[in-house]
Formats: C-alpha cells, structure tokens, sequence
C-alpha cells in the first residue's frame, strides 16, 4: 500500500514502516474483548477473524473488536433479503437491496486494510524529549478532493478508541488523519512530558505535541480541518489559538467537548457510571465501545505510572472550564463547530451551549438530543451525520 501522509519527505525518519506484527497490529488492549464468546453468542460480533492474508503475511491481521461488531450488522442486514440466483451461464443476479449491502461490506473492507496499516509517529520536543504514538490515515472513496480532517482523540486515549469514528468519516467519503496520546497504551512518553501536564494550568504539553504532528504531517499551506472529541476538543481550541493554524483550519469541530462546565472530578465518574447504564441498554453497540486495559497494554510498571499521572492530570483539567474557545479561529468563511450530546453527563457541554454562541462569532453550536459521550464511539453514525448536515449548512 502507498506511503500516504503529505509530508513524509520531512518526516521519513519520524513515521515508522508499516507495523507488520500480528499482535501488535492494532492497539487493541480492550477491555470489551474479554467478553468475546458472549458478544458472538448474541450475535453483536462476527467470529474472530483475520485481514489481508497474502503470502507476505501469511496469518494476515486481527480485526479489532469494534469492526467485528460492524461486520456483525452488516450481516443481519444481509439476512433480511433472500439469497443471491445463479443462473446456468454461471451469471449471479443478487437479490434487491442485497447489492447495496454487500457495496457496504466491499467499502468496510477497503477501509480495514487502511486501518490495519497503522504507523509509529516520533515527536522530539525541546522541553520533553521524544514523545512517540500510533497514527492511522484513511482515505475515503471522494476523500482525495476533500480538505482532510486531523483529529485528536479523547483523555489519553490511543487512536484505537476513536477508530470506529474514523471508520464512519470514511465511510461518508472523507479523509481523516489521527494520532494517539504519547501517555496512551501504545504510546511511549517520558519523566519530563508527566512533570510538564502536571504543573501546567492548561493543556500546553499536549498542545506542543499535537502541533509538532500537524506540522509533521501536513504541507505548511496545506489546508485542513480540525476536530477534537472530548479532552481534544480543548486542545484543539488551544491549537487554534496560533495564527499559523488559524490560517490554515477551515473549519473546526469540538465533539463533546471536555472542560465546558466546572465540577468536580467525582461528577465526572458519576457521569461515567451512567453512561455505562446506556451502554448496558444499547447491548449489541456495547461492542463498539474500545477501551485500554493496564494489564494489557502496559507491561512495564514505569510506563503504567506515567500513563496514570499524566491521565489523572488530564481528567482534573476536564474537570475545569477552559475558556481557549472564545481565542480560537479558523479561516475566513469556515465555522467551529460545538457538537453536546443532550445525555453527557460526563462533560455536560450542553450546558455552555449559550456561552459558546455568545463567546465567539465563528461558533456554531448543535445539540445531539438522545446522544450520550459515548455515542462518538458506539453510534459514531450518529454523530457523523450531525457533523455533515452542520457542516453542508454552513458551506
């Protein structure tokens, strides 16, 4: 598969080959797998299965947890119509609404093998020293003529947790860029990188690190969007307080955003309990959901104290309103877009929707009625179809 970020010729020594190790090949320490025979007993999953079998990879890739789950909704959409004719000159006549079903299965699996092609960024910064996460790129059918979208993901989190968002982008013919957090699972951060979160009042070591993979990646004039979910959503605000980035953002979308209220950090979990209530409800999405697991992903004791210094820091600083919105900019004529679910009890960004619209004129803000926090991650259609339909009302 072609090398496919824009600006590998600065970057060739920063963006590892292709990551080829079965195992290693998605950062998958999930949570949710543990449960794998009793999704698949229900039906929420597809069997464990692999991609891209060849003879350079024999064994091929593992599916990651939530595309099984996509597969699994495919099929029971396939079901619902009769099987496919196969007449005596070895033509096949496949069944209404079956063809546009198995169209979605061709453009699912061409957007795996994107996803499976997964890299290893390396950030040297001044203050830190060398800050490494994974980075996926997908490129949607249309996604080559369209502005690409760079988005950073929520708390920590690597870029697996928002690969089922990315998936939907895709889907919808756009193309998206994202990288994790150097602290996440398959991350690789340092001493002076935790010291720095935790002594700063904002979210300027992560605004750094994300900056320098901007910078990285994309042509200096190269236009993009910007979006942020979650603890993202106010690092990308912080972004987009630099003019160099004002000038060249088109528009902005805060997904959720984290920092919107202030409360304390027991609301916070309260929160978290009831949104995994609505993932209880929601059963067959549960499967979407991806979350890390210490005692999977991070070996090294170390590694596991940083990741939980710099996480801890991190939700205390979601916990605070942070006001970077009201001096972030994107072009002339683009938007930034505040999307709330009208159930996040976590961030409850719902709340500041007035504050939002009176605080910046280029802020455009829409509430998701019966989303949850999590909906970005089990109903990512949801959410994806919110953002188009803002997005087009706005072009």
């Amino acid at each position: 598969m072609r090398e496919v970020f824009l600006n590998q010729n600065i970057v060739k020594k920063e963006i590892s080959p292709i990551i080829k190790e079965k195992k290693e090949a998605t950062a998958d320490f999930d949570v949710i797998q543990k449960m794998n025979k009793f999704f698949y007993f229900f039906g929420a999953v597809t069997k464990d299965s692999k991609f891209g079998r060849n003879e350079e990879d024999a064994d091929g890739k593992e599916r990651p947890f939530f595309l099984r789950n996509r597969r699994a909704r495919l099929l029971k959409e396939l079901k619902k119509f009769p099987e496919s004719k196969k007449f005596e000159n070895g033509e096949i006549v496949q069944s209404r609404g079956r063809e546009e079903v198995i169209e979605n299965a061709r453009k699912l699996d061409n957007i795996t093998e994107q996803y499976l092609n997964q890299h290893e960024i390396s950030i040297d910064l001044p203050n830190y020293g060398i800050q490494k996460s994974r980075i996926i790129e997908l490129n949607g059918e249309g996604g080559e003529n369209q502005i690409p979208i760079f988005l950073i993901p929520g708390c920590s989190e690597d870029v697996e947790c928002m690969g089922n968002l990315m998936t939907e982008a895709a889907l919808h013919g756009r193309r998206i860029i994202s990288a994790g957090y150097p602290e996440s699972y398959m991350g690789e951060t340092t001493q002076e990188f935790a010291e720095g979160v935790e002594k700063d009042p904002g979210f300027g070591p992560h605004t750094e690190y994300f900056k320098a993979i901007l910078k990285s990646v994309f042509e200096k004039n190269q236009n993009i969007e910007l979006w942020g979910a979650s603890t993202g959503a106010p690092i990308v605000s912080s972004i987009l307080k630099d003019k160099e980035f004002q000038n060249k953002t088109k528009n902005a979308v805060l997904i959720f955003p984290a920092s919107s209220v202030d409360q304390n950090v027991s609301n916070i979990k309260m929160g978290a309990a009831k949104e995994f209530k609505f993932l209880l409800k929601k059963f067959k999405r549960f499967a979407s959901a991806t979350w890390g697991d210490n005692d999977l992903g991070i070996k090294s004791k170390e590694k596991r104290e940083l990741h939980d210094k710099i996480n801890e820091a991190l939700v205390l600083r979601d916990s605070k309103k942070d006001t970077a919105w009201k001096e972030a900019k994107v072009m002339e004529g683009g938007n930034i877009i505040v999307l709330s679910g009208g159930n996040d009890e976590i961030t409850k960004s719902y709340k500041a929707e007035n504050e939002f619209k009176d605080g910046n004129e280029q802020i455009k803000t829409f509430t998701i009625p019966d989303a949850y926090h999590n909906s970005m991650k089990t109903e990512p259609e949801k959410v994806m179809n919110a953002i188009s339909k803002l997005e087009k009302g706005n072009s």
